[in-house]
C-alpha cells in the first residue's frame, strides 16, 4: 500500500513540476524585441507562468522566450492561450500557444502568424512552415513540438533566404574574383560524428554564385565524395583532387572547386607538423583558373592548428614552405596570387605576433574585414567549443603579383532549417569566409607574353630617378598606372636610359617595353 502511495504522490509531484518551454533559434541577422502575453477565460499567476527573454540578437542560437505550467493553474475543460510576440522595426511576428485542462494536466496546440500568414492550430509532432516577406527580403518560419520524456516543447527557427546574396554582375567581370574560403568540418569517423553526410548534401544548396570555393576539412571521402561534389557540380563542374600523397592516415582534406575552367593544378605536403596533425597530409592545392580569358592562381591550404608556441613555429615553416612553392612556379607579376583555407592563426589574439608574421611571411595584402568578427564562435554556433571565439580563416592576395584595388573578406553565417539538420541548423563549426577582390583592368600590360628577357630597373622601389636598362635601343616604353592606365610613353632610343618619375602619385606601377618584336614587363613601386 506504501508502495501504491508513493508511486501516485511521484505521479502527482511530477505533473505539478510538469511545463512546456517554448525555444527561438534566429537565424537572421536582425534583431528581436520579444514581447509574451497569457490569455483567456482566466488568467494565470506569475508563479505559473512566464517570459523569459526580452530581445534577440541577430544570429542568436536556440533561446528559451517562455514557459508555461501544464497543470498548476491550468482548469479542466478551459482554453489557455499564449502569444509570445517578435517585433523587428514595423514587422512581427507571432508564436502561439494554447493549452486545453484535463483531468492529468492539459493538451497542447501550437501555431503562428506574420505578414501574410496565419495558421491554424495544430496537435501534432510534424513540421509546419510558412514563407512570407519582411523589409523586401523572404524568411521561412518553421515549428515543431517534439517529445521530451513529458510534455511537449516546441520550437521555432527563422531562417533568411539568401542573406548573403552573390553578386551576379561580378561574374560578368574578368577582373573580379570572389572566393569562398569555407572549412566544412567534416573529420572521418570514428574521430568525429558530426552529421556529416547530412551536411554534406546541404551545403551545396548555400554556397552558389562564387567564381571558386576553398574546401578545407573534407576529409570524410564518402561524404565528400558521395554528397558533397555531386551537390556542387552543377555550379561548379572544376575541381581539383584533394591533397594527399598517399603516406598519411588520412588525406590533407583541401581541395579547390570553380565555376571557371581548371588549367592546371599541383600540390605540396607540408614538411613539418606538430602532434595529431602528423596523421593527415596538410599541405597546399594550386589550381590555375581561367575567368573570362583572365588567370588567376589559387592557392587552397589547411596550416598546423592549435596555439601553443611549438604549433605557431610550425605554422611558420608552412607557411614559408608555401611562399616558396609559390615562387617555384614562376607566375608572372602581372597575374594575381590568391591564398585561402584555414590558416589557424587568430588575428583577434595575434598570439606571438603571429598574424603580423603570417602576411609578412606571405607577403600578404592585408583585407578590409566585414561580417562577423569571428570565423569561429562557440558562443553561436551549436559545433562551437572552447575557446568561444577566433578568426582563423582567410583569403588574401599578394603584394609580390597583381594587387587588387578592392579587398575585402566577409564572414559569412551559414545556416538551414532542412529536416536532416533541424535541432542543429549550423552546417559547420566554422563560418564561410567570402573574399572579393577587383583587380585593375591592364589590358596591355595583360597582353604581353611572358618574355625571354627582363627590363632592368632600378632602383626599386624608387623615389622618383629610375635607371632602365633594355634589351635593345629599339620600341618604346609604356607607364601604366595600377588602375590600368597609360601615364606616358618614352620612345627606347638607347639601351640605358633615366626616367625621372618625380610628380606622380605614390603608388605601384608597371612598366613596358616593346619593340614590335619582344615585349616584357616590371613591376615598380614609386615612393
Amino acid at each position: 500500500m506504501r508502495f501504491i502511495f508513493l508511486l501516485v504522490f511521484i505521479s502527482i509531484a511530477c505533473l505539478l513540476k510538469a511545463e512546456t518551454a517554448l525555444y527561438f533559434q534566429n537565424n537572421t541577422p536582425l534583431a528581436f524585441t520579444v514581447s509574451a502575453t497569457q490569455y483567456g477565460p482566466h488568467t494565470m499567476s506569475s508563479g505559473e507562468w512566464g517570459q523569459m527573454a526580452t530581445a534577440i540578437t541577430a544570429w542568436q542560437p536556440e533561446t528559451e522566450l517562455m514557459w508555461t505550467n501544464r497543470n498548476s493553474g491550468i482548469h479542466n475543460g478551459t482554453d489557455f492561450f499564449f502569444d509570445v510576440k517578435l517585433h523587428s522595426g514595423t514587422d512581427s511576428v507571432t508564436l502561439k500557444i494554447k493549452l486545453n485542462g484535463n483531468f492529468s494536466g492539459s493538451d497542447m496546440w501550437q501555431s503562428a502568424s506574420g505578414p501574410g500568414f496565419s495558421h491554424p492550430w495544430y496537435g501534432d509532432n510534424s513540421f509546419h512552415q510558412a514563407t512570407f516577406q519582411m523589409g523586401g527580403k523572404t524568411y521561412t518560419l518553421k515549428y515543431e513540438a517534439y517529445f521530451t520524456g513529458g510534455f511537449d516543447d516546441l520550437l521555432f527557427a527563422l531562417q533568411e533566404h539568401d542573406p548573403f546574396p552573390a553578386n551576379w554582375a561580378d561574374t560578368l567581370q574578368s577582373n573580379i574574383l570572389n572566393v569562398l574560403s569555407y572549412n566544412i568540418y567534416m573529420l572521418t569517423p570514428p574521430i568525429s560524428n558530426t552529421d556529416q553526410s547530412d551536411r554534406a548534401k546541404e551545403i551545396p544548396n548555400h554556397i552558389e554564385g562564387y567564381d571558386v570555393v576553398i574546401f578545407n576539412e573534407a576529409f570524410y571521402n564518402s561524404a565528400r565524395d558521395n554528397d558533397l561534389i555531386p551537390g556542387i557540380q552543377s555550379y561548379y563542374p572544376h575541381y581539383t583532387p584533394v591533397v594527399d600523397d598517399g603516406t598519411f592516415n588520412d588525406d590533407g582534406g583541401v581541395f579547390i572547386a570553380s565555376h571557371w575552367p581548371i588549367d592546371t593544378f599541383a600540390q605540396i605536403v607540408y614538411n613539418d607538423c606538430n602532434g595529431s596533425d602528423c596523421l593527415a597530409a596538410k599541405g597546399v592545392m594550386y589550381a590555375r583558373i581561367d575567368k573570362l580569358g583572365k588567370k588567376y592562381h589559387v592557392f587552397g591550404t589547411h596550416t598546423q592548428a592549435w596555439p601553443g608556441a611549438s604549433d605557431v613555429a610550425t605554422r611558420i615553416l608552412q607557411f614559408k614552405q608555401l611562399n616558396q612553392f609559390i615562387q617555384d612556379l614562376n607566375i608572372p607579376n602581372t597575374e594575381p596570387v590568391i591564398i585561402g583555407g584555414d590558416l589557424n592563426v587568430d588575428k583577434i589574439a595575434n598570439n606571438l605576433n603571429e598574424y603580423n608574421g603570417m602576411l609578412d611571411t606571405l607577403d600578404a595584402l592585408e583585407p578590409t574585414y566585414l561580417g562577423h568578427p569571428y570565423t569561429y564562435d562557440g558562443n553561436i554556433n551549436y559545433y562551437g567549443s572552447s575557446p568561444p571565439v577566433e578568426f582563423l580563416d582567410y583569403v588574401l592576395t599578394t603584394n609580390t603579383h597583381q594587387i587588387p584595388t578592392t579587398s575585402t573578406n566577409e564572414v559569412l553565417i551559414y545556416r538551414s532549417i532542412a529536416d536532416d539538420v533541424w535541432d542543429i541548423f549550423d552546417l559547420s563549426d566554422h563560418f564561410a569566409v567570402r573574399g572579393r577582390f577587383v583587380f585593375p583592368v591592364l589590358t596591355a600590360v595583360e597582353e604581353v607574353v611572358e618574355a625571354k628577357v627582363e627590363l632592368n630597373i632600378y632602383p626599386n622601389p624608387t623615389t622618383g630617378i629610375l635607371n632602365v636598362e633594355l634589351p635593345s635601343n629599339e620600341g618604346y616604353l609604356q607607364l601604366y598606372n595600377n588602375l590600368g592606365q597609360a601615364v606616358q610613353q618614352w620612345s627606347a632610343i638607347d639601351s640605358k636610359i633615366i626616367l625621372d618619375l618625380r610628380g606622380y602619385p605614390q603608388g605601384v606601377y608597371y612598366l613596358e617595353w616593346n619593340d614590335g618584336k619582344q615585349q616584357s614587363s616590371q613591376k615598380l613601386m614609386l615612393y
